[in-house]
């Protein structure tokens, strides 16, 4: 029984085994289940399958009470299928963080608005290690290798 609980494959990175059980699950009885459907949708962002993860975010933000943080979510995933102005609107949607400023720092390198870019580059942290590592991604992009 053990073996077969959906934090052992996700601590594992086995986000296709976590996949199959949560989606067994859905179909018979959590079918509405937000923590069953939110788990979903970050093990097939972590399973690089962007266009599930964004239909499963879509069912979670109809939802009465839904998370926030779930339109950065799905805008991340958006940002991977390429659809970079659906993923700055969905970003905007959501929470002010840490996150939204990194996805939209990506999302407006992607559109080339220089200005916003400056804007969002400036909101980095020194102190987050996540913002750091989305500053020197952005300088590699930038083929600043040195800055990088």
């Amino acid at each position: 029984k053990k073996g077969l609980e959906v934090d052992n494959f996700i601590t594992k990175r086995d986000y296709s085994g976590a996949i199959t059980l949560l989606e067994f699950k859905r179909q018979t009885k959590h079918r509405n289940d937000a923590k069953t459907l939110s788990l979903l949708a970050y093990c097939y962002f972590h399973n690089c399958d962007y266009q599930k993860a964004v239909s499963i975010y879509d069912l979670l933000l109809k939802e009465e009470d839904y998370d926030p943080c779930h339109h950065l979510h799905k805008a991340a995933s958006l940002f991977y299928l390429g659809e970079y102005e659906q993923a700055k609107k969905e970003a905007l949607k959501g929470p002010k963080t840490r996150l939204q400023n990194r996805i939209l720092l990506h999302v407006t390198h992607k559109l080339d608005e220089s200005q916003e870019v400056v804007k969002f580059h400036n909101e980095l942290s020194e102190e987050s290690v996540e913002d750091q590592l989305c500053l020197a991604s952005l300088h590699y992009m930038r083929s600043n290798y040195q800055e990088a």
